[in-house]
């Protein structure tokens, strides 16, 4: 698959570059990546071996992006490429966006490789369902891989409405480290056999200080099972069929914002729900050096047992976000699982040194994990820091 994909970006760049027309703007982002593991990690293979994985690791990233116009057409390319010393899987290629918009009127009409944000919370987007998530570059899944599709946009006073055809679908990408104990196959399987970008419809709405949304999704689960594959010893994901029905609101108070997240559907012949529901609250007490503090907390529910997408089926959210100075960020995010008293914790640190140079970090570990918590539970040893320097021009 992974070759397959590097065979399209280089054909797709030799023939797009005569035909971009003029370049408006272009940014370049190059950075040195290191990951640093707080335990080693010897898995037990089928055999009776053990396989000894790596305990820290560095490598090199680029990401590169161009905007311009040709034949009065807007077009966008997002190139990303990533080299890690150490894990195969983190040697790759990906178009995060690679698309052609054709404006009429009211009209946007979008053709090619895009990358489509849908949600309003800080901790778990459960309505985020169309791109597939990138974890070999964030474990928490926020990265996406580019997405193929075809988007027809209607602009109006208050309100957009979109509806997004994907004749593509894209298996999530798993580095050897965080590990859930066994090495992922590279062998998916599918329900029905059906392979389905899917379709999508949203409708976003606009009133003062609040937006909300709802929309719709169908095709195949973003996020698949992961199951024993017993003669090889390795987890096979499972791909299955969903269909959603989504609705996301916030209100941006001068104070407090609330947000709720909203998804309902049907897989496997069940029907589920899932909710994120929260709060962001700014503080009119004054910090040094914290600028624009914000508290979160926020509520996930999620319906499904055996079958989550997340870690999110009962758990409390707790964080913050600020800016240090005028250069720096912070942020910290800490989940309790109010029914297997599970605990995880994200901090997260940038700093930017001048207008070319920042730094960035993020710590992530699992303070504490119950046997039955089936997201958790396979990576509690698995604590980590990626730490990263980046040029940008």
């Amino acid at each position: 698959m992974k070759k397959a994909w590097w065979n399209g970006l280089a054909m797709w760049c030799g023939l797009a570059t005569p035909a971009m027309g003029s370049i408006d703007s272009g940014y370049y982002d190059l950075s040195i990546n290191s990951y640093w593991f707080a335990e080693p990690l010897v898995q037990r293979l089928p055999t009776g071996s053990q396989n000894s994985l790596y305990q820290f690791s560095y490598g090199f990233q680029g990401q590169a992006d161009w905007q311009g116009e040709v034949s009065e057409i807007p077009w966008r390319v997002e190139l990303f490429g990533n080299w890690d010393n150490q894990d195969p899987d983190r040697r790759y290629w990906d178009i995060r966006e690679a698309h052609l918009t054709k404006i009429i009127d009211r009209f946007e009409f979008t053709a090619g490789i895009g990358r489509e944000f849908w949600g309003v919370s800080e901790s778990i987007n459960v309505v985020n369902v169309i791109n597939q998530a990138d974890l070999a570059e964030s474990f928490d899944g926020k990265t996406k891989l580019g997405q193929p599709m075809l988007k027809a946009l209607y602009v109006a006073d208050r309100v957009d409405l979109s509806l997004i055809y994907m004749p593509v679908f894209r298996e999530r990408l798993y580095p050897l480290r965080p590990n859930a104990g066994l090495n992922i196959s590279d062998d998916a399987r599918y329900e029905d056999g059906k392979k389905q970008g899917g379709w999508a419809a949203r409708a976003k709405f606009y009133a003062n200080n609040s937006e909300w949304a709802i929309g719709a999704f169908a095709g195949t689960r973003r996020v698949p099972l992961l199951k024993v594959d017993p003669s090889t010893g390795t987890l096979l994901p499972y791909y299955i069929q969903t269909k959603n029905v989504l609705l996301d609101a916030v209100y941006v108070g001068d104070v407090v914002s609330p947000k709720l997240e909203l998804k309902i559907g049907n897989e496997l012949d069940s029907h589920f729900a899932a909710l994120n529901v929260g709060i962001e609250y700014r503080p009119e007490w004054y910090l040094e050096n914290f600028n624009d503090l914000t508290l979160i907390s926020e509520y996930l529910y999620d319906s499904r047992d055996d079958t989550l997408e997340n870690h999110g089926q009962n758990d409390l959210f707790l964080g913050m976000r600020s800016e240090i100075g005028i250069d720096g960020e912070v942020k910290a995010l800490f989940s309790y699982d109010l029914s297997y008293a599970s605990q995880y914790l994200e901090l997260s640190f940038q700093y930017r040194i001048n207008d070319y140079v920042r730094l960035m970090s993020k710590a992530t570990t699992i303070l504490k994990a119950s046997i039955d918590d089936i997201s958790l539970y396979p990576y509690r040893n698995e604590d980590f820091l990626h730490a990263s320097v980046h040029v940008a021009f």
